[in-house]
């Protein structure tokens, strides 16, 4: 009788723990989802300010340029271009932290989805002792 009851909280047990599993890996799926889309939006962000830096940077050298008689002097394009050129680098150097941390959040997400199977098949080993169990409980009992 004891046998059995223990055969079935075992059974029960690892029903619930598969059941937790997936729950557990669906919330942390979810997470890192949100995790993700705060990341992106955050590059995009930072991107849209390097631009609007940009953007003051060369209308106060225009206006230098202009205030001292300059406006078409080649000084003035050196500092325009010089502008352009630190922009597009730190564009480029934001758009490459965003790629490796894309790549970190596809592993995240492989290492929840890999954990959640290697939970399914612990719970899933158990279960032939546990049948085994309730067989021998039930010969034992039945005869």
């Amino acid at each position: 009788m004891l046998a059995g009851v223990a055969a079935i909280a075992g059974v029960v047990g690892t029903g619930l723990q598969m059941f937790s599993s997936f729950k557990q890996a669906a919330a942390q799926k979810k997470a890192l989802k949100a995790e993700e889309r705060a990341r992106k939006l955050a590059a995009m962000r930072e991107r849209r300010e390097i631009i609007r830096q940009r953007q003051v940077a060369m209308a106060q050298a225009q206006q230098g340029g202009v205030n001292a008689g300059a406006a078409q002097s080649s000084a003035l394009a050196g500092v325009m271009a010089s502008t352009y050129n630190q922009a597009g680098r730190n564009v480029q150097a934001n758009l490459g932290n965003d790629s490796a941390g894309s790549k970190i959040y596809k592993a995240n997400m492989d290492y929840a989805s890999w954990g959640q199977i290697s939970t399914i098949g612990a719970g899933i080993s158990q279960v032939p002792g546990m049948i085994s169990g309730i067989a021998e409980t039930a010969t034992r009992t039945f005869g």
